[in-house]
């Protein structure tokens, strides 16, 4: 009997997690970065690209860290008696996952133990046939948001229509603010091509 190796697919939870010291061993910045792992076959699209963009980033991120702000936060521990530790983290979830579309939401935050944290977002739509990041213009024409979205002027300048998600129940676009992100959204019919939500393909 000839047996077939089923293709397999899965994403899971990997981590970066270090502690930077300073020369009397006190901590001086706590990293902590998740990032997804894809799994699959060699031949799958995504193994050429997807595969190790998120390794990559979460590398970076963390070098960049542990260079940027190392020399602050010794300068702050040795002139601050109540030092907190500086953070850097790297958090990351899976918005979307079907046959045709891989979809996650990464952020970044950093913090220097005292002030407003800084938080980045960034969105990534694979799709699955070619392994390549889907842009605005593949699921929508350009006219939509002026259509559907009321947004100051203000707004408008800062509103980035490539930081979006693709969710099961439609399209999330995130618009950075001085108190968080705004999300603002869409449903899946309104994409200019067919979305199927059922994921067949996954082991």
């Amino acid at each position: 009997m000839l047996f077939t190796k089923k293709k397999r697919f899965s994403v899971t939870d990997k981590s970066i997690k270090e502690d930077i010291l300073d020369a009397n061993g006190d901590i001086l910045i706590k990293i902590n970065v998740r990032y997804p792992e894809i799994q699959c076959n060699e031949r799958d699209p995504l193994n050429h690209n997807a595969v190790k963009f998120y390794k990559r980033i979460a590398e970076s991120f963390a070098h960049s860290a542990k260079q940027d702000m190392a020399k602050t936060a010794e300068e702050r521990k040795k002139s601050d008696i109540d030092f907190v530790p500086f953070s850097a983290v790297m958090r990351w979830s899976k918005t979307f996952e079907s046959d045709d579309f891989l979809g996650f939401v990464i952020e970044f935050s950093v913090w220097d133990g005292k002030g407003k944290q800084s938080i980045e977002r960034k969105t990534q739509v694979w799709e699955r046939k070619f392994g390549t990041k889907c842009r605005f213009n593949y699921f929508f024409e350009s006219k939509i948001l002026k259509e559907t979205f009321t947004l100051s002027d203000k707004e408008k300048k800062s509103f980035d229509k490539e930081l979006f998600a693709l969710c099961e129940n439609g399209f999330e676009f995130y618009l950075k603010g001085e108190n968080g992100y705004k999300t603002y959204s869409l449903p899946l019919s309104a994409s200019k091509i067919d979305i199927v939500t059922k994921n067949v393909g996954s082991v």
